[in-house]
């Protein structure tokens, strides 16, 4: 992952700066049966809400209805469009890495756009292949095992002489190979989107910073005025983003190192509940990421240069869009699960 986070933060990548596609999700590359739902797009609203954006205007706002309003207003019945909506709607972040995680498994393929790029295998190759190095050993005769990553996965999908051991290897398991095959790809799109993650708050540093040197200026002035309600306010939303970022880094950290040798000590146990806990660890960054994203991306807008706008301005934006669902975010501090204690489980 350190790999991967180096050589995303350093190349001129098609996503390297896409924060946008944190919190809006276009519906158009999605076979919804309602071609009107390809019109639409479905969004992260400040209040942290899934919702569709029926219309955008720059000063009036957005027409926005939650998936259950849009599955009345238009009566979708039960079937493809609503499943697909609902799956939509339950994802962490609508990131490319995100959407692929959530989509396989499902009933409905991942859309063209979303596929993984060729720059993106082949940085698999590069960080990767160590990693399922030790799988191809267990399957694989010793003078014919690929070298890659991509190598390996496309033997395991496609040599009908590696079916046999593989289905043996997952019957210990207690699984089938459908599933370890899954298991590698969630893998490989944790570790991409880790790397991305950490591009998007390099990104958001500035405006990030600048959030908190108006938290510390304003609070100066509300001591003064003896103001107990925004000083409260403004000591939550300091607190919460510093353990935001507290949580993020450090789990992004600890990831690589904590996984690096899974398939050395992977048993029927184990294999049970980890490719879930790798889910749910890249689900929870992935949620307070795009929180991040929302909240920030608006914040730039209002204040596109640091110290920018009056005291006032900054402490209303900060009392009402900002403080808006930080409820929602202090629940998920700390859901992520901590990846070391697997290393030693």
């Amino acid at each position: 992952m350190g790999e991967i986070a180096f050589s995303q933060e350093r190349a001129v990548l098609p996503d390297s700066a896409d924060l946008g596609s944190l919190h809006f999700l276009a519906l158009a590359p999605f076979p919804f049966e309602r071609r009107a739902l390809r019109r639409m797009r479905m969004i992260k609203n400040m209040r942290l809400d899934t919702v569709i954006e029926l219309f955008a205007a720059n000063h009036t706002g957005s027409g926005q209805a939650t998936v259950k309003n849009i599955a009345n207003d238009f009566e979708i019945p039960p079937g493809p469009d609503l499943l697909l909506l609902r799956l939509l709607e339950s994802l962490p972040s609508f990131d490319q890495y995100s959407l692929r995680i959530g989509l396989r498994g499902s009933a409905f393929a991942t859309p063209d756009a979303f596929r993984r790029q060729d720059w993106q295998a082949g940085l698999l190759d590069r960080t990767l292949s160590d990693f399922v190095a030790p799988l191809a050993a267990r399957v694989m005769p010793r003078d014919d095992q690929p070298q890659s990553y991509s190598g390996v996965l496309r033997r395991l999908r496609e040599d009908e002489a590696v079916q046999a051991p593989l289905c043996a290897l997952a019957q210990g398991f207690d699984a089938d190979s459908g599933a370890v095959i899954g298991f590698l790809e969630d893998y490989a799109d944790t570790v991409l989107s880790l790397g991305f993650y950490r591009q998007c708050l390099n990104q958001m540093t500035p405006p990030i910073e600048d959030v908190l040197s108006s938290i510390r200026d304003l609070r100066a002035t509300c001591a003064m005025r003896d103001d107990t309600l925004q000083l409260a306010t403004l000591n939550m939303v300091e607190a919460t983003l510093n353990e935001m970022l507290a949580e993020v880094t450090g789990r992004i950290e600890s990831f690589e190192r904590s996984t690096r040798d899974v398939w050395a000590s992977m048993t029927a146990k184990r294999f049970a509940e980890f490719p879930g806990k790798c889910r749910t660890y890249q689900g929870g960054i992935a949620a307070i990421i795009c929180v991040l994203a929302v909240k920030m991306s608006r914040w730039a807008q209002v204040f596109p240069k640091p110290g920018s706008g009056s005291p006032a301005r900054r402490s209303g934006l900060i009392m009402s869009e900002m403080r808006q669902g930080m409820e929602h975010i202090r629940s998920l501090l700390g859901a992520v699960p901590i990846m070391a204690d697997e290393a030693t489980s």
